[in-house]
């Protein structure tokens, strides 16, 4: 998930109200503060570290205390004892309103190139192309589907990947419902985006009705 600074949000929050107060009081001196957990005062008042707040960095800054800070689509969870808010799952952006989904479903039809790494169709290594692949939405927010994806001398199948992160998905096993193929991302890994380049890279594993299975990577690049 990505995080959401909202601990930043509230800290330059909490700095302007000290800094109203300060100059309210015309008082710059830090004689008679002293700042908790590891704060450091300047200019009358506290700099306080992550995860604290309040006037002398007294308060931990809790779920409680931050999950009405964090945006739509965002959850507050502690990390390493510190309090943050993270992009839900499919989502991301400063302020969590963007849809990775975006990045793999925005109405193009990708192209794959094939390269089977164990067993396969075609001699291990060995590059091949095939049909043209479409990605559309799924069912959630953070699915995608991969339609008419394989050929191969078998009709194709729509396979659906879910994503786990900024550029990770992973497709679970699944089965093309009316014939035995059954697909699945290879285990232990994940299919990745390379945004830079606009090509999907999946580990994949199709296992025929006869027990037969093919292990290969496929890229798709955007056409």
């Amino acid at each position: 998930m990505q995080k959401f600074s909202a601990i930043k949000f509230l800290m330059f929050a909490m700095t302007i109200i000290s800094s109203m107060l300060y100059f309210q009081s015309c008082d710059n001196s830090c004689d008679s503060i002293e700042c908790q957990n590891g704060g450091s005062c300047t200019d009358g008042a506290c700099d306080c570290p992550a995860g604290f707040g309040g006037d002398n960095c007294e308060t931990f800054l809790s779920c409680d205390v931050l999950s009405p800070l964090c945006p739509a689509n965002s959850t507050c969870d502690v990390d390493g004892g510190e309090a943050a808010c993270y992009c839900n799952a499919g989502y991301e952006g400063a302020s969590c309103d963007t849809l990775t989904r975006q990045f793999y479903t925005n109405g193009n039809t990708l192209y794959s190139l094939d390269v089977c790494t164990v067993g396969g169709p075609v001699t291990v290594g060995q590059s091949f192309t095939y049909n043209a692949v479409k990605f559309s939405n799924g069912a959630t927010i953070d699915e995608f589907i991969m339609e008419d994806f394989g050929g191969f001398d078998s009709p194709p199948v729509n396979v659906k990947a879910k994503i786990t992160g900024l550029n990770t998905f992973t497709v679970a096993n699944q089965t093309q419902s009316g014939w035995g193929l059954t697909v699945k991302g290879q285990d232990n890994t994940n299919g990745t985006l390379n945004r830079a380049t606009n090509k999907v890279t999946l580990p994949y594993q199709i296992t025929y009705d006869d027990t037969s299975v093919d292990i290969c990577t496929v890229e798709f690049t955007r056409q």
